[in-house]
């Protein structure tokens, strides 16, 4: 299992949302 380049915490509504981004 190998995780994400990058990992994200968004802001979203009411909560933080988890967005994985590649380049």
């Amino acid at each position: 299992m190998r995780l994400p380049d990058r990992i994200l915490y968004k802001r979203d509504g009411n909560g933080w949302r988890l967005v994985r981004l590649y380049p």
